[in-house]
């Protein structure tokens, strides 16, 4: 168990890593290339991208994640046939009249709106694959076809972000996510199901609880950016994702830890060893915790040395009371990552996360403009310090008092 374990981690680094470093270095690459401002301006675009995201796929990827694992489980692989168009339909038909929306208020971006279809109608799709290939642990496939898709994309983005500026970022992701799309349904074991209403229902239960949490999500995460903008602060938009895409690329091995190590949580659950399952439940979150500090102080030092090398336009005061802010946060939030994707969520407790991070989330939006009108930008990033801590520690309280 333990060899497979960790055969399944190193194959699932490469899928994501490769999946989830594209996007990382296109926008590291725009953060170089555009002005703070006009990267703040592309940044504030991709998250109205990013909504259309949110409430398409509305926790579908992570729910067919559970229903793979399940159906894989009990051998009933004609279901899991069943689960990818019992539930891509309703997800495209979602981002299709969306975009349509964000096509009628927006005519300013008209043609940057055009050029991002192949971005938000496959990406929601994409992310139900990835969710049913975790599910059924083909990790090594899915990696190999990521791997050399990334690659591909990588190249190409250096020469439309140069040619094209904001247009060619967003070019970029079209093009990512369209060769994703293409690639995995080819490379796709489980063609030739058809839509299950039992599927469909069985799916959308769950994702439901998962997709409020994505939504509570927003509210406590992205929703800044869109504060920020409202008051005028398109530079500090720049500043904050830049941090923010840092901190992605440690996130990236708790995430995949936490998904890998789901499935064998779920089998001690299922096995009833609670003493084991609590054993094991604090050495990983206080091994995390531990390693969020280390991480953090590794941050301090290094981001400031590559500011200065690579990004120098954001070599300012304000970035670096952004950046000390926001490091804050991380020991907690390795804590979050990890028993929301290995713990919380496959055992069936998502609601802890989606309800909790809901209530948490609309606290922040209040706090975001009490701040800011008090504080000014930099009080957005105290109201994340605030509800990003104390949220994590009340989802563990919480599930403590569920699981005994």
């Amino acid at each position: 168990m333990n060899k497979s374990f960790i055969v399944n981690y190193i194959w699932r680094v490469v899928q994501f890593a490769s999946k989830s470093l594209t996007p990382l270095f296109i926008n590291f690459y725009a953060a170089k290339v555009l002005l703070p401002e006009e990267f703040g301006k592309i940044v504030y675009i991709l998250t109205i991208f990013g909504i259309i995201n949110l409430i398409s796929n509305f926790g579908f990827s992570a729910a067919v994640l559970k229903e793979a694992a399940l159906y894989k489980s009990q051998d009933e692989d004609s279901s899991i046939k069943n689960i990818f168009p019992s539930v891509a339909g309703l997800n495209l038909l979602v981002s299709l009249i969306l975009l349509i929306i964000v096509y009628i208020l927006y005519p300013d971006i008209s043609v940057i709106i055009l050029w991002s279809i192949p971005y938000v109608l496959f990406n929601p799709l994409v992310a139900i694959l990835d969710g049913i290939f975790v599910g059924v642990q083909e990790f090594k496939r899915m990696s190999i076809v990521t791997f050399f898709i990334g690659i591909i994309t990588v190249l190409f983005s250096y020469f439309l972000i140069n040619e094209f500026q904001q247009l060619g970022v967003v070019i970029s992701y079209s093009c990512l996510y369209f060769l994703l799309f293409l690639v995995y349904y080819f490379v796709f074991s489980y063609k030739g199901g058809g839509f299950s209403s039992n599927v469909f229902f069985s799916v959308a239960k769950y994702a439901i609880v998962v997709g409020l949490g994505s939504v509570a999500f927003f509210l406590y995460t992205r929703v800044d950016i869109i504060v920020l903008k409202s008051f005028g602060y398109i530079t500090e938009i720049g500043s904050y994702e830049l941090i923010m895409k840092f901190f992605e690329i440690t996130n990236i091995p708790i995430i995949l830890l936490g998904q890998v190590a789901a499935s064998y949580f779920i089998g001690i659950n299922v096995q009833g060893s609670k003493d084991k399952l609590y054993k094991y439940i604090r050495f990983s979150s206080l091994s995390v915790f531990l390693l969020g500090i280390v991480i953090a102080v590794v941050l301090y030092f290094v981001i400031p040395v590559l500011i200065k090398i690579y990004y120098p336009a954001y070599n300012t005061q304000d970035f670096y009371n952004i950046l000390l802010i926001l490091l804050l946060t991380i020991p907690l939030k390795y804590v979050g990552i990890f028993m929301t994707n290995a713990i919380i969520v496959p055992l069936g407790y998502a609601k802890i996360v989606s309800y909790s991070t809901l209530a948490f989330g609309i606290v922040n939006v209040g706090l975001d403009y009490l701040f800011i009108y008090k504080f000014g930008f930099i009080g957005i990033f105290y109201a994340t310090l605030i509800v990003h801590n104390i949220n994590i520690v009340f989802q563990y309280i919480l599930f403590w008092r569920k699981v005994k």
